[in-house]
């Protein structure tokens, strides 16, 4: 009897630890979003180095998707349920991808993915509605170690172009749609710069804004080893001129940058993110010239990204030994700060009721609710 016992005892034991094998090893039984996500203490766990996480309607449902790459060869897309996050859609695309760009290159309604790597744009995953998508052959060379690109119709063609760079290419890689998912490839170098350090030059950020009220978009770049921003001021017809709107008078790697009309008077503003000097620059626009009017600095941190929101709203995330913090401004004014401890927020998405922190310590997507009341 003791025999029968102990054999059913071990059969049980490893039934189950081959249970548990398999349930790790399914990337869908990953853990899902926290039932009290503003603890940040659990996430969506999403191996291999996740990038850039985008919220968007991809099926034509009215509700949002989440989209994501990693280093590894996979685009990742989850539907969002009471429960948390579920894995709907998985395609194979390319190997070291760095950013993931949305458009509707072919005007048909859908937004189509394009995965930025460390040398390649694509390839386009097109969008074919109903929850279908067909990965294309289509890609094209990129910047040296890719690092961000954006989508807009660049030459007012009713066609979306895309625009990236790279953290080490001190070249603009232009891509011109020319419909049927074919695109003439352009590069554009601005003089080089000082190298901080004598790193190799290479631009870390990309944003589209119409900085001069032209009615052409314009492109702002953060120039992080040449210690730099940069604008590509769009003259139409396919041409730009370039300027330098900032220039670190010391070794101060800029890691992000955002343009807004602070004051009200009609021209851009900058704010900068100078990370290497733990720095945030908050720069006005007089007579075309930028100056200083506030620095902001946090113990022990240093500025990495500056995420974007509604409006006039912004995000500041600080890396500190402990955790990342994130300020909320709007405009001039603070409204508040979250902390994520233990978590390096590499990614972020500011949302109208939360902050979402890509953590590359962990690999998690983690969210925390916006502060409700002002600071005082």
């Amino acid at each position: 009897m003791w025999k029968v016992l102990g054999a059913l005892v071990c059969v049980f034991f490893l039934l189950s630890c081959s249970a548990k094998r398999e349930g790790a090893s399914s990337f869908e039984k990953v853990p899902e979003v926290a039932q009290k996500p503003e603890r940040a203490s659990k996430g969506l766990s999403i191996p291999g180095r996740p990038r850039n996480p985008i919220f968007l309607d991809l099926d034509g449902d009215s509700r949002e998707e989440l989209a994501i790459v990693t280093k590894t060869p996979w685009l990742w897309i989850f539907k969002k349920s009471h429960q948390g996050f579920r894995l709907w859609k998985r395609f194979q695309v390319s190997t070291h991808n760095t950013w993931l760009v949305v458009a509707d290159l072919n005007l048909d309604g859908r937004p189509d993915l394009v995965p930025l790597t460390e040398a390649l744009l694509g390839p386009i995953v097109l969008n074919q509605g109903e929850g279908n998508f067909s990965v294309t052959k289509k890609s094209f060379r990129g910047p040296r170690f890719g690092y961000g690109a954006v989508a807009a119709d660049l030459d007012q063609d009713g066609l979306v172009d895309i625009a990236a760079v790279g953290i080490q290419d001190q070249r603009l890689f232009l891509y011109w749609n020319e419909g049927d998912l074919n695109f003439t490839e352009e590069k554009l170098s601005p003089p080089r710069a000082e190298s901080y350090f004598g790193s190799t030059p290479g631009m870390r950020e990309i944003r589209v804004v119409d900085f001069n009220s032209d009615g052409f978009p314009d492109l702002l770049i953060a120039d992080y080893f040449g210690k730099r921003v940069l604008l590509f001021q769009n003259k139409g017809r396919r041409k730009f001129s370039w300027r330098v709107l900032y220039a670190s008078p010391e070794e101060g790697t800029v890691a992000s940058v955002f343009s807004l009309d602070r004051d009200h008077d009609g021209d851009q503003d900058l704010v900068v993110a100078v990370e290497s000097l733990g720095k945030l620059l908050f720069l006005k626009q007089e007579g075309g010239k930028f100056l200083e009017e506030k620095v902001l600095t946090v113990e022990k941190g240093f500025p990495r990204k500056i995420v974007p929101g509604r409006g006039k709203e912004f995000a500041v995330v600080w890396i500190q030994p402990k955790g990342s913090r994130v300020q909320i401004f709007e405009g001039e004014r603070e409204k508040g700060v979250l902390f994520f401890p233990r978590r390096r927020c590499e990614y972020g998405l500011l949302r109208a009721d939360h902050f979402w922190c890509m953590d590359l310590y962990h690999d998690e997507l983690v969210k925390a609710p916006l502060p409700q009341e002002p600071l005082q």
